[in-house]
């Protein structure tokens, strides 16, 4: 859809995939949802597909659970759960389910409202001042248990020197590391960013209102009368049945011991998670007394954005979010952490469901699985009718630039504007996003009250409205856009981009002058560094990206070739860019080529820009291990 729902498929993969380890993955890449071979016809030819799938992607395994109407029809693994001991992945394999977790957050935070002990208005600076909470908007707009639950709070992502646990045994003292995340960037209430410190607060609240252990809790009142027997918290209790993660590479992957781990620790089997899904798709009939149908819908869909207030029901609610596949607005949640990727739907209507668990952090496996399950569960079923409406008003005044405007994480914000920005023009009924580059990025029907829907689509995804200063904003389920100018919007693109491609230019130049050198042409020449520096600067910069794209997704935790390159290569860039515009200036009156005067000036000004855009932006001198 847009740059932003797919960065892990860009330059700085590395850095971005580890900033997704405990978010819901990536909208899955267009090809997994291609044309595909005929649908299914048994469980049996689905587990068949799956080995098929996995032997394309080079996975190791995967655990499936299908559920139809109240029957859950597969529960069952596939492949191997540990290549180097030929252990075969099956119903029973322990496997993490990463940012899945958080649904038991949402449901034992609903339960303690339920039981009137926990109000989803209240502030959380009232009900836990000791957290080093920081909301410039408190007065106004505090902070509320909501917010926390719809990623609503405006704070920032996990920061990368907190993503391991610190030692430091409870919650609270994890807690009290994150200072810097748990700031609210905009008023709380407007604007969603998946954040999972959010998440590790509401489980303290959880622990600091029922008197228990965040994990005894949800061990005693949720998984116990699920009949979930085979789901853990750690390593140790899982013990040998516990899958092995795999890398990119194939190498078996150490188990994170995280430090929001109930945002993303939980391990579980294909036999509990099926428990889950079943309860969940009945709205709590299928296991009574765990929490009413009605607090189950309300998790289900967001009310505190100011997209969900404007009328949009898709959304993130409470550990639980709307996902369209197959035509179909599934709830549900995806996980990935290292090593490991899940994804949980379920539809009411009508009524079925299925749960992916993969042990490698892989959207593109991932998507295949998903779109294979779908093929098996709707044979047979009515596909959704597209929402059809009027456009509401004249849509002329929502054209024009839109800014990226809630980046997930501080240290991605510049790459998610530059790819994220986009001019929306209208076309009859239908609103498209063009990036500046790269062009169409999304095609919307345009429906009565500013809602919005993928051509593509049933359901309704996006909406046009306003935000609290009357800025206009286009909000999809998981962006933020705020109506801007060229000069805000497009103009920054335009450079960024711009000024990469001058540093290319420079590159390809080299060759050039470095033949005309090694045959004597440019013996005495004047300003020769003027050429070399910026071609330096230019390989500087290359090389910077060429380690973030190799970086294992955990190697951003600890000095390594590639994070250190990253922090040197970024410096030695930004020298080299200072050094060759110096060089150009000096060198400015002395006899040489016109067009490589010129050439050469270009680029260390497009240099000197970059180095500026990085240190505004954080990553110049980047050291991910601190950071």
């Amino acid at each position: 859809m847009h740059f932003t729902e797919n960065l892990t498929r860009y330059p700085l993969r590395a850095v971005m995939s580890i900033v997704c380890l405990l978010a819901p993955l990536a909208t899955t890449p267009p090809a997994a949802w291609a044309q595909q071979p005929a649908p299914p016809e048994s469980t049996d030819a689905v587990l068949d597909r799956a080995n098929t799938i996995l032997s394309d992607t080079g996975i190791a395994g995967a655990s499936l659970v299908l559920l139809r109407g109240d029957d859950v029809v597969l529960a069952d693994g596939v492949g191997l759960a540990d290549v180097a001991a030929a252990r075969r992945m099956d119903a029973h394999t322990r496997l993490r389910i990463g940012s899945v977790s958080k649904t038991f957050v949402a449901i034992a935070a609903m339960q303690l409202v339920e039981q009137g002990r926990l109000s989803l208005d209240a502030p959380v600076r009232t009900l836990a001042p000791e957290l080093p909470l920081s909301n410039p908007w408190e007065a106004t707009d505090p902070v509320r248990v909501v917010h926390l639950l719809e990623h609503a709070a405006g704070f920032d992502d996990m920061r990368f020197r907190n993503f391991r646990r610190h030692g430091d045994g409870t919650l609270l003292a994890e807690l009290g590391h994150f200072d810097a995340e748990l700031t609210s960037r905009w008023r709380p209430g407007e604007r969603f960013a998946y954040a999972n410190p959010g998440y590790g607060v509401a489980a303290y609240l959880i622990e600091k209102i029922s008197g228990e252990d965040y994990r005894a809790y949800v061990r005693e009142h949720i998984w116990k009368p699920l009949g979930m027997n085979e789901t853990f918290w750690t390593a140790q209790e899982a013990g040998t049945a516990l899958a092995t993660g795999y890398g990119d590479d194939g190498a078996a992957k150490p188990f994170d011991d995280l430090s929001m781990y109930p945002a993303g620790a939980v391990v579980s089997t294909a036999a509990d998670m099926a428990k889950l899904l079943r309860w969940y798709a009945s709205r709590g009939t299928s296991v009574p007394g765990v929490l009413s149908a009605a607090s189950i819908e309300r998790m289900e869909h967001p009310a505190s954005t100011l997209s969900a207030r404007a009328g949009l029901a898709a959304g993130y609610g409470f550990g639980n979010a709307v996902r369209e596949r197959a035509g179909v607005p599934l709830h549900g949640h995806d996980g990935g952490i290292t090593g490991f990727s899940a994804a949980f739907r379920y539809s009411h209507e009508p009524r079925l469901g299925y749960v992916v668990m993969i042990n490698r952090m892989d959207a593109d496996t991932q998507g295949r699985l998903e779109r294979l399950a779908m093929e098996y569960l709707m044979q047979g079923e009515t596909p959704p009718v597209a929402a059809q409406d009027t456009p509401h008003g004249d849509l002329a005044p929502y054209a024009g630039w839109y800014e990226m405007a809630s980046p997930r994480n501080v240290i991605m914000a510049g790459i998610e504007r530059m790819l994220g920005n986009n001019r929306i023009d209208i076309e009859g009924d239908e609103v498209v996003f063009r990036h500046p580059l790269f062009g169409e990025m999304a095609r919307y029907r345009a429906l009565a009250g500013g809602q919005l829907r993928l051509v593509d689509a049933t359901a309704p995804s996006a909406i046009f409205t306003r935000d609290a200063d009357g800025v206009t904003a286009l909000v999809t389920r998981t962006q933020f856009y705020s109506q801007r100018g060229f000069l805000a919007a497009g103009l920054p693109v335009y450079a960024f981009f711009g000024a990469i491609f001058l540093l290319l230019s420079s590159v390809l130049f080299a060759p050039v002058w470095l033949l005309r050198m090694a045959f004597g042409k440019l013996r005495g020449a004047p300003g020769k560094s003027a050429r070399v520096l910026p071609a330096l600067a230019a390989i500087a910069f290359l090389a910077a990206t060429a380690c973030a794209i190799a970086m294992p997704v955990d190697g951003v935790f600890e000095p390594n070739v590639y994070s250190v390159g990253i922090c040197g290569f970024t410096l030695l860039f930004a020298a080299l860019a200072i050094a060759a515009l110096t060089q150009v200036v000096r060198t400015w009156r002395l006899p040489m080529n016109v067009i490589a005067r010129w050439h050469g000036l270009l680029v260390a000004v497009a240099a000197c820009g970059l180095t500026i855009w990085l240190a505004v932006n954080h990553l110049l001198g980047l050291r991910t291990w601190l950071w």
